[in-house]
């Protein structure tokens, strides 16, 4: 606001009224010049929740957290690279990676057949339980994020170089935490909670039917291998089983929450002697081993409860979420039809 006060002063003829005038007019019109281009204060523009929204530069991004502390990715990422074996995650929450590192375990050149025909067009670019990945082909996917594992760690800064990355603090053998964190840096929390919603209802009712038909008896799922069989507590197939069915196991089992797997040679299987064997064998696999007596010896086998499970996909299959649902009605055809 201008004041102008004038006192005193004794205006006498025209001419010095006209130039009082004047001086007054050019006055007021150099103040709103200057009130129009007087420079604004800095305002936070607020969103209608109430939260500011990004600073200037940022919009489009979000900060998550992940192994190497925090990475800034895009707000809505349309064109995903995933090194992390976290491909059935991503489609299970409408994201078909561009490229996928989830092949078959027994040829990395390709899928497994169960999930080939969802990850069709997607670039293989190797196979996510090496340390090494195709990164020419990786390139020539044009990502805008990528997601990898703790592996790759020696490829991470060479990754980084080709559009922003986030390492998994989660590995395979925790897989709900896996999945769970891949829905916590999409903003799809809700969505992964939904989903085990039902994959836990799936598998509650068929341990249930399972029990009710075997009562207390006790389980074991192995791997043959040409070392001898790995015991899979919690771990892959056996946590199928012993968490998400709660089917007991022997009280020898040696397997602990920190050692999942156990690698057992045929004469260890007698100190376990399971009323049930849930037996994972390779195709083509030497099957010399039945003709032991020792393997002849176990009460599994004597009254014919060893189920004859293909290696390839269920063994690599039970460790994805999309696997794991189609292993619980393998199993239910097993042991409940």
């Amino acid at each position: 606001m201008i004041m102008i006060i004038i006192t005193n002063m004794v205006l006498k003829g025209s001419n010095m009224k006209k130039s009082i005038i004047a001086v007054v007019i050019l006055m007021c019109i150099m103040s709103i010049t200057g009130c129009a281009t007087a420079p604004k204060q800095s305002v936070p523009q607020t969103a209608a929740s109430g939260k500011e929204t990004a600073p200037a530069g940022k919009s489009g991004t979000r900060i998550v957290t992940d192994l190497k502390g925090e990475a800034e990715i895009p707000a809505n990422p349309k064109r995903i690279a995933d090194i992390s074996g976290s491909s059935e995650e991503l489609l299970l929450l409408n994201h078909k990676p561009v490229a996928t590192a989830n092949t078959d375990s027994y040829d990395h050149a390709k899928p497994s057949a169960y999930i080939g025909d969802k990850l069709a067009g997607s670039t293989i670019v190797g196979f996510y339980m090496t340390e090494q990945i195709n990164i020419e082909a990786l390139m020539t996917s044009n990502p805008d994020l990528i997601i990898m594992n703790k592996r790759q760690d020696k490829i991470y800064d060479q990754l980084k170089k080709i559009a922003p990355v986030v390492m998994l603090k989660n590995d395979l053998e925790k897989w709900r935490d896996r999945f769970a964190e891949i829905g916590d840096i999409l903003g799809q929390k809700q969505d992964v909670e939904k989903w085990l919603k039902e994959y836990d209802a799936k598998a509650a009712k068929i341990g249930e039917q399972v029990k009710s038909k075997f009562k207390d008896e006790t389980f074991s799922v192995f791997l043959a291998h040409k070392k001898g069989f790995y015991l899979l507590g919690s771990e892959g197939a056996g946590s199928v089983v012993h968490d998400d069915f709660k089917l007991p196991k022997p009280s020898t089992s040696p397997d602990t929450p920190e050692k999942t797997m156990v690698l057992l040679t045929l004469e260890n299987l007698t100190t376990l002697n399971p009323d049930h064997i849930l037996l994972l064998s390779p195709e083509g696999f030497d099957e010399a081993y039945q003709s032991s007596s020792v393997w002849k010896g176990l009460k599994a086998v004597q009254q014919g409860k060893v189920y004859q499970i293909a290696a390839n996909p269920f063994y690599n299959q039970a460790y994805m979420p999309i696997g794991k649902m189609a292993f619980l009605d393998e199993l239910s055809r097993q042991l409940v039809k």
